[in-house]
């Protein structure tokens, strides 16, 4: 949890920057709502995530695989945000 809170205070910013960048006054608020149903969703769906695999697997192997899926998901959203940019 701690490390998710680090990296999403690291990101935010940025995140918000190339929004605003990116989209125009007149559609912010919409994009803005989607955007927060859309974590909504995916908090709720993270959290089913993470108990189906506490079932499944042990805390040592589910915790790493919630790291790596993690990270993989971040990378992607930077790879995405930089080839939008160039």
């Amino acid at each position: 949890m701690l490390a998710t809170t680090i990296i999403s205070g690291y990101l935010s910013p940025k995140f918000t920057t190339d929004l605003v960048q990116k989209i125009g006054e007149e559609h912010l608020t919409r994009v803005e709502s989607l955007l927060g149903f859309v974590l909504m969703l995916a908090n709720t769906s993270g959290s089913l995530l993470a108990t189906a695999m506490l079932q499944l697997f042990s805390l040592k192997n589910s915790w790493l695989l919630e790291l790596g899926m993690m990270v993989s998901f971040m990378v992607v959203g930077e790879i995405m945000i930089y080839k939008n940019k160039h």
